[in-house]
């Protein structure tokens, strides 16, 4: 399976979401997410930056790959 990187930026409630759940309520959803279109989650990396939350994973296809973005 190809291997993608995708890069997430959260919403004021998204954020909000974060705080409330913690991360790893958070990293569950991906992986549900991710394992709904036959892929998997290799790792979640939260930043700072540009971008708040990186995520590398596999998913079958390209469109795959899109629906989850």
């Amino acid at each position: 399976m190809p291997k993608y990187l995708w890069q997430v930026g959260y919403t004021p409630d998204g954020a909000n979401g974060l705080l409330t759940e913690g991360g790893s309520g958070r990293r569950d959803a991906i992986v549900r997410a991710v394992e709904s279109v036959g892929g998997t989650v290799e790792s979640c990396h939260f930043a700072f930056g540009g971008h708040d939350l990186y995520v590398i994973g596999e998913v079958p296809d390209e469109v795959a790959a899109a629906s989850l973005s």
